[in-house]
């Protein structure tokens, strides 16, 4: 009997030990997206505030539950029968984007909603009925692929469309609160190709990822920065950009804190020099020659999201990284885009691709894509593993000891610290700086509702991270 304890005991620490590694599974979703068939794929995962979580793809199941193309889960992966959409959409869904009052924005193929006419993109509530106070008229002629939100709560949508509401509109708009065209963002002619990836830097400007060869008249090839209007930002020069632009393109666009920009694709070469489907430029537009990604990927990336620490998740169709494999469909490389050794995924997804990537206010990572197994285990199509919400290399055995109150926050946010402050930083859970403080009360008035990481720095340079809720 003594003897069946002390196995149990040691088994017991093992899967301790396990569980806690990067890249283990942190979620189990049962059947996740089920039963698995041909085609069937989660394009986009989302994550809520309250722990529920989001994919959107091509599928009519969910868990078993007859669900058409877009599910959402409870925290401990269930499905949410309390978000009801009807019969759903009918074709696949692209692109699904939360909004900070929780209303979600949904993009894709599909031209109707519930049974109702719905031109490639809506907005829902909360429960999953239309918010018909967001108006986009006869909507899209064709796919949205990308949507992302600005600080003013205005929406860009991007995608394969040459019209919008009846407008000639070429593959990006900006539609205001109540999804009317923002008539001030003027693209002019607009793109000759699809727009895939958007990303919005803290000063406004916008990255614009896809197959493109031409923007408003002019040569510009996968990428480009416009200003807040629209006009093309002429301080951010790529050069011949990514080329042949006919056949490759930008997939996804991260920005890191310090104003690089990594990005993902189906490209091998960038202004000439050789690049294999990953590059970090610099706040310029010129390659960042620090950033060490070697023979680079032998295949296509499709999601890149960078973490609070600034390591960056790369998630697409590759199984090999530097002449490193396996590294199946997912990788987590370090800020010099070296691999990360500690993020070991065991030969990681056994499908096609990784499309998607969120990450919760735990730092777990939500993953979806076309795929049935992760590491020899039965996972359909979506999955959570194990992350880290560490802001820096912070030594845990002499960092800060200090207390955020109120917690949750709606105006000002106190902190409680026997030291002086050097400095505080609050980050998003996407590792985006997004205030600076010196101060041991400050408002959080302006940020949006939401999980935030305040990383406080003393004056002896000691560092620690803390979470709090915005109101």
């Amino acid at each position: 009997m003594k003897k069946i304890f002390i196995t149990l005991m040691i088994l017991l620490q093992v899967n301790i030990m396990l569980a806690q590694n990067d890249a283990d599974v942190d979620l189990p979703f049962i059947n996740g997206i089920a039963p698995p068939g041909a085609g069937i794929t989660v394009n986009s995962v989302a994550n809520q505030t309250d722990g529920k979580m989001f994919a959107g793809g091509f599928f009519t199941f969910a868990n078993s539950t007859a669900i058409n193309h877009l599910a959402r889960f409870n925290s401990n992966g269930t499905t949410d029968t309390s978000f009801n959409t009807g019969s759903g959409f009918s074709h696949e869904v692209k692109v699904v984007f939360v909004q900070p009052d929780g209303k979600i924005l949904v993009g894709g193929d599909f031209n109707s909603f519930n049974g109702s006419a719905q031109n490639y993109l809506v907005r829902l509530n909360s429960d999953g009925t239309k918010d018909t106070t967001f108006n986009i008229g006869t909507g899209f002629n064709t796919s949205v692929y990308a949507i992302t939100l600005q600080s003013d709560g205005k929406i860009l949508v991007g995608g394969n469309f040459t019209n919008f509401n009846g407008l000639t509109q070429s593959s990006l708009v900006r539609l205001n609160t109540n999804g009317t065209k923002d008539t001030t963002f003027s693209i002019g002619t607009g793109f000759d190709g699809m727009v895939m990836s958007l990303a919005i830097q803290p000063n406004g400007k916008i990255i614009v990822g896809g197959y493109f060869s031409n923007y408003n008249g002019v040569v510009q090839n996968s990428l480009i920065r416009l200003n807040a209007d629209g006009t093309k930002d002429t301080t951010f020069n790529v050069g011949t950009g990514f080329t042949p632009a006919a056949s490759v393109g930008v997939k996804a666009i991260s920005i890191q804190n310090d104003g690089k920009i990594v990005v993902g694709g189906d490209f091998t070469i960038y202004n000439g020099v050789q690049s294999r489907r990953i590059i970090r430029l610099n706040t310029d537009g010129t390659r960042d020659s620090t950033y060490m990604i070697g023979t680079g990927f032998n295949a296509p990336v499709i999601a890149v999201l960078k973490q609070a620490d600034g390591k960056m998740l790369v998630g697409g169709q590759f199984s090999d990284y530097n002449g490193n494999s396996p590294n199946n469909k997912i990788i987590r490389l370090n800020t010099d885009g070296t691999k990360d050794a500690t993020f070991n995924s065991l030969g990681g997804f056994n499908g096609t691709v990784v499309n998607s990537f969120a990450i919760n206010s735990s730092g777990n990572i939500l993953v979806g894509g076309m795929y049935t197994t992760y590491r020899g285990n039965i996972s359909h199509y979506i999955t959570r593993l194990l992350g880290n919400t560490t802001l820096s290399n912070e030594n845990f055995n002499t960092r800060l000891k200090f207390s955020l109150y109120p917690n949750p926050a709606s105006d000002i946010l106190n902190i409680e610290l026997d030291s002086d402050i050097r400095n505080i930083e609050v980050y998003s859970l996407q590792g985006q700086l997004v205030m600076q403080s010196t101060m041991k009360s400050f408002s959080v008035n302006s940020l949006n509702q939401g999980v935030y990481l305040v990383k406080i720095t003393d004056v002896n340079g000691v560092t620690s991270t803390q979470k709090f809720v915005k109101n």
